[in-house]
């Protein structure tokens, strides 16, 4: 029995989406499955292919959907179907590298806590090499951004269950697909609670006119 399924959609990203993999690969927590819905359209896919193509790891399920652009949902959906036997789920961005020790903490965690149903950490959103922004102490959220992207929390498979699977909408606009799913989530009570350390790591791209989450309806999943 896996412990850990990772689900990762990646589109377009031939030089960072293998960068996420290899931070992966380089987990302290080794019983995981990790399923990549790798949907990049010509030129990038020769490289992404390839690369998912020649890793050796067992570990690493891709799947080539090539004959159509998938939107977030539909590729995250396509995850969901391949789930076995895992007992916690975490929906991975191609762009976001997991610190090494990320899964062990956040499984510790949960196991400490049977409480608790989901846990993350916190994102640093770098200009070059320098921390510009800190997200996972709740405080802000991008009106146009997605939960999942910016903290990955790693959840019980019991929710997964219970709450299904993604709505397909657009990938942009003021409700995106991850955080609908979350608002979802929070609406059957689960709370997102975060072990304050920094744990994934990602190149600043566009954050602006952002919003006070904790004001938001959709703040009551946080704890």
């Amino acid at each position: 029995m896996v412990e850990i399924a990772l689900i990762l959609s990646s589109w377009n990203r031939p030089n960072l989406m293998p960068k996420t993999v290899d931070s992966i690969l380089r987990q302290t927590f080794t019983d995981w499955r990790l399923y990549v819905i790798e949907n990049s359209n010509l030129p990038h896919r020769t490289a992404t292919t390839s690369f998912l193509q020649n890793c050796n790891d067992k570990r690493v399920n891709p799947i080539f959907v090539h004959d159509r652009q998938l939107k977030i949902g539909e590729a995250y959906n396509i995850g969901i179907d391949m789930l076995k036997e895992e007992q916690y789920v975490m929906f991975c961005s191609d762009d976001v590298i997991l610190i090494p020790n990320k899964l062990e903490l956040l499984h510790n965690f949960l196991l400490a806590n049977p409480d608790k149903h989901m846990v993350c950490g916190i994102l640093h959103v770098l200009e070059g090499n320098t921390p510009v922004i800190a997200f996972g102490n709740f405080e802000w959220h991008h009106t146009g951004s997605c939960v999942i992207n910016l903290c990955q929390p790693m959840m019980r498979r019991r929710i997964i269950n219970e709450v299904g699977k993604f709505r397909v909408l657009d990938a942009y606009g003021a409700t995106g697909p991850d955080a609908d799913y979350f608002s979802m989530i929070a609406e059957r009570g689960y709370k997102l609670y975060s072990v304050q350390v920094p744990l994934d790591i990602t190149q600043r791209r566009t954050y602006a006119n952002y919003e006070l989450w904790l004001q938001s309806t959709k703040g009551g999943l946080y704890e």
